[in-house]
């Protein structure tokens, strides 16, 4: 059976889903982290401390969650080079309305490299981190 990566991360307690932007929000990171897989043992028990802790409750204001639920309708209508545009400034809108440190965010060029596939962009970047 099939489970999207980001119903797993919510339920591990390391974000929150948001049903307006049908993002992972990150107590620290917000939107800004990938999910990339899942590892899953049976018998396996960890020793230490787990995971940072996730967004324990949703902590948008209603009024927000109303603004990112319009964004996330409009970056669904739009195409091309618009939609780029407006799937990022969902992403901005959601990390501004959780109190998400700027410095979290992604940089020009990862956000070049995620939305536009430019490899060049990120190599640059981390040879400048």
């Amino acid at each position: 059976s099939y489970l999207p990566i980001q119903r797993l991360a919510a339920a591990s307690g390391l974000a929150v889903l948001s049903q307006e932007c049908h993002m992972c929000l990150h107590a620290v990171y917000g939107p800004w982290f990938s999910l990339r897989g899942v590892l899953i043992f049976k018998e396996v028990k960890m020793k230490g401390p787990s995971i940072s802790p996730g967004l324990t409750q949703d902590v948008i204001s209603e009024e927000g969650k109303r603004q990112l639920k319009a964004q996330c309708d409009k970056a669904v209508r739009s195409l091309g080079q618009e939609a780029t545009q407006e799937w990022i400034e969902l992403r901005r809108m959601a990390s501004r309305l959780a109190g998400i440190d700027k410095r979290c965010w992604y940089s020009d060029e990862q956000i070049s490299y995620h939305y536009g596939l430019n490899r060049e962009a990120l190599v640059a970047d981390i040879k400048g981190a």
